[in-house]
Order: C-alpha cells, then structure tokens, then sequence
C-alpha cells in the first residue's frame, strides 16, 4: 500500500525490453551491480568512454560527490555508469521524473537498480496548475486520472532533495540534470533545487564532499543504442567514442566561500546561480535563454 504521495513515484519497469537491458541485468547478477555491468556491456559494444578531467578525490568508494551535468544527448546516465563501472563504483543514484524512458530502463534493470533513481515530479504535472499547455501535457494526459497538487509535489520534491543529501553526506554518488530537462544547461537557466540540496549538505561533511561539474561532448544516441543492441545479439559493432569532460572538483565548502553569506547565510538562487556560472566558464560561455 503507498503513502500519500508514493503513488507518484512509482516508476514502471520497460513494456519492451531491450536485449540489452535484459543482458545488463543479468550481467549485474553475476558482477554484483549494474555499473559494472554497464561497463562490460560497453566494452563488447566497442564503446568508448573518454574521461578529461581529474577524478582522484572522488572515484574511490566512500568519498561523497555531487556530479552535476548537461543532459542534451538524453542518455547520459548509461556512459557515465560505465565509467563508474570501470572505477568500481556501485553507488550512484540519478534525479529522474518517475515517467521517464531512463527512470523505466534503470527500473528494468533489476534488483540492483532499487534506489538508483531519486524521484523529481515536475510542477508541470500538478492537477492544481492553471497552466497545462507545456512539454509534459502528455503526460498529464495518460495519468489524467491520478495527477498530484502542488502542495503533494512539493513534499515528494524536498524529500528527495533531503536524501540526496543524506547520500552524498555518507560517501555516496548523486547526479542531476540542473536545467530540469533534455536541453543545454549553458543556455538555460537553472532550477533552484540544487541549490536547496547543498544547503541541506551538514556543515560536518562540507570539506568531504566534492561538486564535480560534467559534460559530454555531442554524441549518437541512436549510434551507441545500436551498438548496445548489435552487440546483445551477437554481432561485433564498429568503434564509437564518447568523450566526458570534467570540472576541477571542488568541496561544498569551497563552493560555499565563493558565495555571498558562505557556509551559515548563503541563499539556494545564490549557490544555483554560482554553480551556473562555473558551468559556462568550464564549458561554453553562453547566455541562459529565458
């Protein structure tokens, strides 16, 4: 039986399954994690993950970080896996909407992925909005029957910010898409939950935990979706390359120096907007179209 607002969050396991998605949950019995399944997967599908960027204060087990990234090519989280994978990193959890394809195939992939995906509910969905002309109308369509209030988003929202937080500060991997959707996060403004998440990091874990900005370069999603599935039945695709670019890491408490107010005062739109600002100096220096 869900609570009052767990029946939003439910994600559904894929209607149609993917060879591969059925071949990386299997894998992930047999490594133990779907990281290091995802990596395997990629390496008999000749896909290469190139990582720019230092990641020694972060990719041993038990440091905290927070990989905050640009989420243009849809599927960031399947390379990244893999390159978490090939570090031995089984804990990372991604903010996803419930409804997603990625949130579904993550679901699928088996009893290793419980508690891989952290549910964000957009505003977009709310019953009580007046405005429901936008990009998740479909959406608002198909679960006509059953939408939440903004009142029940926002509880379901802060308490996924609030583990996310507990996460990082006990050591593990937390990844968000800042901008809130599939688009570029150097031209779009932020949305102010990351922000909120840092606030909520205890000052007792401000030095350990690191803030990792990331970005891919421009890759085929369709490209490496069909390697994946030539390699899940047997074929040998051609080399593909994906390139991930990283930020110098930095700890929540040198973030936080850098903002008015520091530690004890700053402002969530101030920490949004500073980590913002580092992204487009880091990697392309455009202004957030409004």
């Amino acid at each position: 039986m869900f609570g009052p607002t767990e029946k939003y969050t439910v994600t559904q396991p894929l209607r149609h399954e993917p060879a591969y998605v059925k071949q990386i949950r299997e894998l992930a019995e047999r490594t133990d994690g779907i990281a290091s399944a995802m990596a395997e997967v990629f390496c008999r599908a000749n896909i290469l993950v190139r990582v720019i960027g230092d990641t020694t204060q972060w990719e041993k087990g038990g440091k905290g970080a927070l990989l905050i990234g640009d989420h243009r090519d849809r599927i960031e989280f399947a390379p990244l896996l893999a390159v978490l994978g090939n570090m031995g990193r089984e804990d990372m959890h991604f903010f996803s909407k419930p409804f997603s394809t990625n949130a579904r195939v993550i679901k699928s992939l088996g009893r290793y992925a419980a508690g891989v995906t952290l549910p964000v509910v957009p505003g977009t969905l709310a019953r009580d909005r007046a405005n429901v002309w936008n990009r998740d109308l479909g959406w608002r369509i198909v679960n006509r029957n059953h939408l939440p209030t903004r009142d029940e988003i926002a509880v379901i929202n802060d308490n996924t910010l609030a583990r996310a937080a507990a996460l990082v500060s006990s050591g593990r991997l937390v990844s968000l898409y800042p901008a809130g959707g599939v688009m570029d996060a150097s031209k779009r403004p932020w949305r102010q939950g990351v922000g909120k998440l840092i606030k909520l990091i205890p000052p007792r874990a401000h030095d350990g935990t690191r803030i990792i900005l990331f970005r891919f370069d421009d890759f085929s999603a369709a490209r490496l979706i069909r390697s994946l599935t030539l390699q899940a039945h047997g074929f040998n695709p051609r080399p593909y390359s994906v390139t991930l670019r990283l930020s110098k890491p930095q700890s929540v408490g040198e973030l936080l120096c850098t903002v008015p107010g520091g530690d004890a005062g700053a402002h969530a739109p101030e920490i949004t907007e500073r980590l913002r600002e580092q992204f487009v100096s880091t990697f392309g220096s455009t202004r957030p179209n409004r």
